[in-house]
């Protein structure tokens, strides 16, 4: 693994003291030229020399990478040549990290490997100094582990092999770190080479960032079709909840969801116990119910990988499906954009047929990428599906053009939607997804958006209405990015236990801990997008509501923070979402426009309060924009539209003013 991004070194003083130091040797030829002994690098400044100046040779770098590679990963190595002059005896030649401050449990890790086959005479030494001495005086260096020609690699030396030092002896101390290569006084061959690369200092138990612990807990729902508890091979992942559990019964609940079917707990304490259940996701209550609780759940040091499962039974069978819209990329003047669409089976049985719908905002025009059986519409297109299983998952993603200014301009909103239609769906509140984009000059990759757009009209947004952000990732880097971590503390006007996750570009985990977000995506491995543009980039999209209470200019703002391996964080931008009423001058506004009742059944009244306007007409849409009804020169202020035919659903009900002015609501018929 290496570092994907520039790390940001900030010099708060002449030394600096790093309490996690990763190095991968890129974006850097090397040291700097003799008698210098630094070596900048992405991680601060590392030192070379030798402990007897009598061989001109140091540590260096190598971007070999043909076979057998000298670089473990991305394009470069620090590489050490051996030496063939020891007129002073022995050479050792040292690459010394900067000061580093050791967590209680401190570690190193490195990849490494050695050239040749055999005894060739040399020690390969990790060696610590005091931050008091000078990071050049070799006697300040005290040896605390060693390899031979032979212990190395237990493989052939061609092979690069993880490497880990314990360094809590030094917890809480300012060090220096050295590799050391050490090379006796023989006769040809002289010794061997080091190669190291990916170094780490840090603490052992982050193996819970990077997902790679040596005991672990698998956690698994699975929808238990003949209820015997056991999950058997043709029985479906479930992953329309999360897992709740607590630590040695601490009172602090964690929760953690995914999107392909197992959350894993890392933990390197053998004397932690768990209690662990399974929620439902609240929209699936009715149907679904998991009881099964594990208790005092420990993870033995070395056990590996501990499986638990968690039956969910389903008591009647019902349809239910749901869609998802992600924007890929932003909206961008004279640019190719990109959206993902999601959609899911939640229910019991299979869906026989579907469609769904996407009507784009009139400003694009919809390129390619879409599925072949894709038909294209004047407005978008639609995408008929046949048999969905139940608790199936597909997606699609499509390409669309961005007009050129003066056709757009910074600062427009480019609003399109996406609506699955089945028969007999039981819940249509998830069936629609709407997305507003601004239109934006330059831009950050890793940047995070909500789908309403940074304006909501207070009088649309209802209890049962969700904001949906999208947190995007891309890997800007030379190499690739082995693990992503995303965190996110959410604002305290949002209601965490509302939270839930709905897609993902990778495989993900989400741990919850009250109002903290941690995205994992473990071994994700994402490539440069300077190497594979379609590859290089991520995301996660998760729905949330805001805690009753909100008002007209209320301001929710939202902030993610992107770890790219061991880098430091990427800081997304702050998006926030304002709660406004209509901005229109005119008495003639969404305020003036009352629809009772909404919900409605055969009826609804359409009137004008406070206003000094006449309604001229109504039309009556579905999500889609296709007319249902329409009556004109109507002429008053208040009329009566008979719905006792409609089907059920959602509905769009657009209010035209005697003076050309118009508003549209949402009506919903049950």
């Amino acid at each position: 693994m290496k570092k994907s991004l520039l790390n940001i070194v900030f010099l708060f003083a002449t030394v600096l003291s790093y309490s996690q130091l990763y190095e991968g040797f890129e974006n850097n030829t090397g040291p700097d030229a003799l008698p210098s002994t630094n070596w900048t690098l992405g991680s601060g400044n590392w030192t070379v020399f030798n402990s007897t100046n009598n061989s001109p040779i140091y540590w260096t770098i190598t971007s070999i990478v043909s076979v057998p590679t000298q670089v473990y990963q991305g394009t470069k190595a620090a590489y050490c040549n051996r030496s063939t002059n020891f007129q002073n005896g022995p050479v050792e030649n040292y690459l010394v990290t900067p000061m580093v401050t050791i967590p209680v449990d401190g570690q190193l890790r490195f990849q490494t490997r050695a050239f040749l086959g055999g005894i060739q005479g040399t020690k390969y030494q990790i060696k610590v100094a005091p931050a008091t001495a000078s990071p050049t005086d070799a006697s300040a260096f005290t040896t605390i582990q060693e390899w031979t020609d032979g212990t190395l690699n237990q493989t052939s030396p061609i092979y690069y092999e993880q490497k880990t030092v314990n360094l809590s002896a030094y917890a809480g101390q300012d060090v220096y770190v050295a590799f050391v290569m050490r090379q006796e006084a023989i006769q040809a061959p002289f010794g061997d080479r080091w190669f190291i690369d990916d170094v780490h200092i840090g603490s052992s138990t982050d193996c819970y960032y990077i997902g790679q612990c040596p005991q672990e807990l698998a956690l698994i729902a699975f929808l238990d079709s003949n209820n015997n508890g056991i999950k058997d091979a043709n029985e479906a992942i479930f992953i329309f909840g999360s897992f709740v559990y607590q630590i040695n019964n601490s009172g602090n609940t964690l929760y953690g969801a995914n999107n392909y079917g197992y959350y894993y707990i890392f933990d390197n304490n053998p004397l932690n116990s768990y209690t662990i259940s399974f929620a439902v996701n609240s929209n699936l209550g009715s149907y679904y119910t998991c009881t099964t609780t594990h208790n005092n759940i420990t993870l033995p040091t070395g056990s590996g990988t501990n499986i638990l499962y968690f039956p969910v039974a389903n008591p009647n069978p019902f349809k239910d499906v749901s869609l998802s819209l992600t924007p890929l990329s932003p909206a961008k003047p004279n640019y190719l954009g990109s959206y993902q669409v999601e959609y899911k089976n939640l229910g019991t049985q299979i869906i026989n047929n579907g469609t769904v719908t996407f009507t784009k905002d009139p400003n694009i025009s919809i390129i390619y990428g879409v599925p072949s059986d894709i038909e294209q519409t004047p407005t978008g297109f639609t995408h008929n599906f046949t048999n969905l299983a139940p608790l199936e998952t597909r997606s699609f993603n499509f390409i669309f053009n961005i007009p050129n200014i003066p056709t757009v301009q910074l600062g427009d909103l480019l609003t399109s939607s996406a609506y699955i239609t089945i028969n007999d769906d039981v819940n249509l509140a998830n069936n629609t997804a709407i997305l507003t984009q601004t239109v934006v000059g330059a831009f950050d990759p890793n940047d995070i958006m909500e789908s309403h757009g940074e304006k909501i009209v207070f009088e649309d947004f209802t209890t049962d209405d969700y904001l949906i952000y999208t947190i995007r990732f891309e890997n800007t880097g030379t190499a690739n990015a082995e693990f992503i971590r995303i965190e996110d503390a959410l604002d305290s006007q949002l209601d965490e236990n509302t939270f839930e996750l709905l897609s993902a570009s990778h495989d993900v985990n989400v741990r919850r801990d009250g109002t903290a977000l941690t995205f994992h995506f473990y071994d994700i491995n994402l490539p440069p997008s300077t190497i594979n543009i379609n590859d290089g980039h991520g995301y996660v999209q998760f729905k949330i509501k805001p805690k009753t209470g909100y008002a007209i200019g209320d301001i929710i703002p939202n902030t993610a923070s992107i770890f790219f391996d061991y880098n430091p964080p990427i800081v997304t931008n702050t998006f926030e979402t304002e709660f406004v009423e209509n901005l229109s001058t005119s008495t003639f506004t969404k305020d003036n426009v009352v629809i009772y009742p909404n919900p409605a059944t055969n009826y609804v009244q359409v009137a004008l309060n406070n206003s000094a306007e006449n309604i001229s007409t109504i039309t009556l849409m579905d999500v889609l924009g296709k007319t249902i009804l329409k009556q004109q020169q109507i002429g008053a202020n208040q009329t009566n539209i008979n719905t006792a035919s409609l089907s059920k659903g959602i509905y769009l009900i657009k209010i035209t003013s005697e003076t050309n002015e118009s508003v549209v609501k949402k009506l919903i018929i049950q």
